[in-house]
């Protein structure tokens, strides 16, 4: 992720076309159908940000290029590779680079009816009369097939009293002709901004959502797509009281039909997939839903019909910070996911409905390596692309492993355990059995302010009950509070009614409940002379069941 935010501060550059010298580095596996691909110079500095795979058998991929690390002038990069991994084309786009501290990128591919691609990513512009420098507008780019330069886009008003950056995070071919672009920072930085072009390039319509006003990259992706009836779905970033994700919905003539949102702490979506049953996926990072120490990010996932109803969702916590960059279908309806598991580039495959069959990293905790795209390829194989520390460079990376997510000979490639938990609150209860420590040990870690629970709603619930395992005071009643995390407020207090004990020492205790909330982080408070059952060293034994509600936004 610094990775990431630090070429977000070099980003721009202006049409110039050219091919990399640099030949890839070969890296051809003895078996198990893999290989490992790097195309840039040593001293060079880039990034892959997209891969889409092609009927041939072979992947086009879009990034950044620079000549090393300190020259800044980041150049839009695009090539063309084979089955085999070999580069059928090699180009760049980039322009006046007044600034080294500027550039231009690639953030998103498509492949086009006519055999070409379709690009959006950020151009950096400078106007040195007005001693403007480093302007970065959203960039439209049509390809041919041979990686020929067939039109360009640029948008924004970088030149109007006052500036406007803009940066193209999707693309797609529109159903019956045209393209759809989704991006950032039009009227305002950081807002969701949308638009139809014609086939010439030419705006046919935009839409502008508010959005959340990052700098940071990672903190302003909005993927796009059409589904097969037509509907368009946009994610991006909102600021609450934390950063969650909203989900629109719009007519293919840009008109809002319908709003959601998701994720309660820290949310953000980096990938959307429109699935062959005529719904779609999200793919991205949260904090995990029980958080009574100091949890990390877990990636998740999370489906909807092609009327914007929840189906299932899944985090994905591990031992190391986990996030997932990019989703998309495999040939069984399965999905496979991309991102990063700690420094690790990390690819995960699943069932349709999100249960994890295999999940491997690459990369041995040595350097910094991330996947931000992969891909089934024709031949059953899977491709992802990304980036990995070579020295003390950066540099774009794709690698080729067979179905299974195998491939002889690859250094760094072993297999993790992902559970894939769903994020129902119904669902959860601590795994480990038995009570950590006496009584007295509970209450003293507890003076120290911990809530006895606290967890984060990705959507609005109907809570129905709360149940504990605790050591029963001899006053017979415990009362319990139910607030929001960040304020304190009380949403809800009660008494627990004494049920079954396991043993002499811990009892269970519950209360019903009729409160409905919205998405967001919670704690739960019990009297501070009561001891909760310690199933590890961070977590307390105490359940909530609820109903999930519509992720419908209100006005």
């Amino acid at each position: 992720m610094k990775a990431t935010v630090l070429k977000l501060a070099v980003l721009g550059a202006m049409l110039v076309c050219t091919f990399v010298d640099a030949a890839p580095k070969k890296e051809t596996m003895p078996s198990g159908g893999g290989w490992s691909r790097q195309y840039d110079k040593p001293s060079a500095y880039s990034w892959n940000y997209d891969l889409k795979a092609l009927p041939d058998g072979g992947f086009v991929t879009v990034g950044y290029l620079a000549e090393s690390a300190a020259s800044g002038c980041w150049k839009l990069s695009a090539r063309r590779i084979d089955a085999q991994g070999k580069l059928v084309w090699d180009k760049t786009f980039a322009g006046e680079c007044q600034n080294a501290m500027a550039g231009s990128s690639g953030h998103a591919v498509a492949h086009t009816s006519d055999g070409g691609f379709i690009i959006a990513g950020t151009r950096n512009s400078s106007d040195l009369a007005a001693k403007r420098h480093t302007w970065e507008e959203l960039w439209v780019l049509k390809l041919s097939g041979s990686g020929q330069l067939q039109w360009d886009k640029r948008f924004g008003q970088q030149w109007a009293s006052s500036a406007m950056n803009g940066h193209g995070y999707g693309v797609s071919e529109a159903i019956g002709g045209g393209y759809l672009v989704g991006g950032t920072g039009h009227p305002d930085n950081g807002d969701a901004w949308l638009f139809k072009l014609d086939p010439a390039g030419n705006k046919l319509w935009e839409r502008t959502l508010p959005g959340y006003h990052s700098t940071e990259e990672y903190q302003r992706m909005v993927p796009l797509i059409q589904l097969a009836d037509g509907t368009i779905v946009v994610t991006h970033p909102v600021w609450k009281t934390s950063t969650i994700t909203r989900i629109t919905m719009l007519r293919s003539d840009g008109t809002v039909i319908r709003t959601m949102q998701f994720g309660g702490r820290e949310t953000q979506a980096f990938d959307l997939l429109a699935t062959l049953d005529g719904g779609f996926v999200v793919a991205g990072m949260t904090r995990p839903f029980l958080n009574n120490s100091n949890a990390t990010f877990a990636g998740f996932l999370v489906a909807f019909d092609k009327e914007g109803r929840w189906l299932w969702d899944r985090e994905y916590p591990a031992d190391q910070e986990t996030g997932f960059s990019s989703v998309r279908q495999t040939a069984d309806n399965g999905l496979i996911v991309s991102g990063r598991a700690g420094n690790d580039l990390l690819l995960l495959k699943t069932d349709a409905r999100g249960t994890p069959r295999w999940a491997k990293t690459l990369g041995g905790g040595k350097g910094f390596q991330k996947g931000n795209a992969a891909v089934q390829a024709s031949d059953g194989g899977i491709a992802v692309t990304g980036a990995r520390q070579q020295g003390k460079n950066i540099l774009a990376w794709l690698v080729k492993l067979d179905k299974d997510g195998r491939a002889a000979g690859i250094p760094g490639l072993r297999e993790i355990m992902l559970a894939g938990d769903p994020l129902l609150i119904s669902d959860i209860w601590p795994k480990k059995q038995g009570c950590q420590g006496s009584p007295s040990d509970v209450r003293s870690i507890r003076i120290y302010g911990n809530p006895d629970l606290q967890f984060t709603l990705q959507r609005p619930y109907q809570l129905d009950r709360i149940t504990t395992l605790l050591a029963w005071p001899t006053s017979g009643s415990i009362d319990f509070r139910i607030m929001q995390a960040e304020t304190k407020q009380v949403l809800q207090s009660g008494m627990l009614a004494k049920r079954s004990c396991t043993d002499q020492t811990w009892c269970e205790g519950s209360a019903v409940l009729n409160q409905r909330l919205e998405p967001g982080s919670y704690v739960v408070r019990y009297d501070d002379s009561a001891a909760i059952c310690l199933v590890d060293d961070s977590g307390f034994a105490t359940r909530l069941a609820g109903t999930p509600l519509d992720p419908l936004e209100r006005p």
